[in-house]
């Protein structure tokens, strides 16, 4: 399965569902093809580097650093994805607008988990760590539903 993760500016929300999943998967010794992992957003700008607080928030739940340039979404990732999962309605607004195609694998994170309302998971761009932890913790709880939609035990 193919899950691509998408979010604004592809720097904080869509990147921590992105190496969450992955270090999820690989903790089960699930690796690609079977499964793989990628993140984009709608509006990036890809001179951006991913703020440091995102790092150190992933680096406290065992993700080593790493190097990552924002991806825009585009025509091509679409295609390549089974599912399809954003931050909020406006990105799954946008994604069914551009590309109507992609409508019946395009969900909110938490709408697919099966999670209560609201769905939407707020951006944490130049907030405190609080917030950002907040945030990770609110895609963890998506994760954990994918999981066990998408993932075999």
């Amino acid at each position: 399965m193919k899950i691509l993760f998408v979010c604004t500016g592809n720097t904080c929300r869509s990147v921590m569902a992105h190496q969450m999943l992955k270090k999820m998967l690989a903790d089960k010794n699930l690796k690609e093809p079977q499964w793989e992992v990628r993140s984009c957003g709608v509006a990036v700008w890809t001179d951006m580097l991913i703020p440091p607080i995102v790092l150190e928030v992933l680096e406290s739940h065992g993700i080593p650093r790493f190097h990552y340039r924002p991806t825009p979404i585009d025509q091509k990732l679409v295609d390549w994805a089974d599912l399809i999962l954003v931050m909020t309605w406006g990105h799954l607004n946008g994604i069914q607008t551009n590309y109507p195609q992609a409508k019946q694998k395009t969900y909110r994170l938490k709408e697919f988990a099966g999670l209560e309302k609201p769905w939407d998971i707020p951006d944490p761009i130049a907030q405190d760590e609080t917030i950002y932890r907040a945030c990770l913790e609110e895609i963890q709880k998506g994760l954990k539903g994918v999981w066990e939609k998408c993932i075999p035990n």
